[in-house]
């Protein structure tokens, strides 16, 4: 089947294949993103890819895809969202290997988390931050890791690298 046959007999299949990354989020979050995206796009359709991620185990993906401004207004309102929460709730734009992906999550506590790519903390101090991430990020494994400050505290952001 074509794509304008599913567009007309199957508006909703065709929105699903279609649409695009917005957020990787946790699920308790879902619903919060969802109302900020009706809130400013009543229009737009979302869909929910589970992922295998240990931080952001939701992928949350949108169609029509979101045109600059719209992107914009988006960032702003999960930034308010973010700013109105308490536990360290972040939100960040990531860009790697893979592409530019938006992340919103809280910060895995060092005891949870279980390897990959991930933000952890909190760290009381810049030096514990490193520490930990020089213990275990291991670049063998794809691995390297950065301090960065945020909201009063320390975090080690793991990711993919050399």
């Amino acid at each position: 089947m074509d794509l304008d046959t599913l567009r007309d007999t199957e508006p909703l299949t065709y929105a699903a294949a279609n649409a695009v990354p917005l957020v990787r989020t946790d699920a308790r979050l879902a619903s919060q993103v969802s109302a900020v995206l009706t809130r400013l796009n009543p229009h737009h359709q979302l869909f929910t890819v589970p992922l295998t991620l240990q931080q952001t185990g939701t992928e949350l993906r949108v169609f029509p895809p979101l045109h600059r401004p719209e992107w914009a207004a988006f960032d702003d309102a999960l930034g308010a969202l973010v700013g109105a929460q308490a536990g360290g709730l972040f939100y960040r734009t990531v860009g790697d290997p893979t592409g530019e992906r938006r992340e919103l999550a809280w910060p895995l506590a060092p005891d949870v988390w279980q390897g990959g790519a991930a933000l952890v903390g909190p760290f009381a101090t810049e030096a514990e931050a490193s520490a930990w991430g020089q213990a275990h990020a291991d670049p063998r494994q794809g691995f390297v890791s950065d301090t960065l400050p945020y909201a009063g505290v320390w975090l080690c952001d793991v990711f993919a690298g050399e």
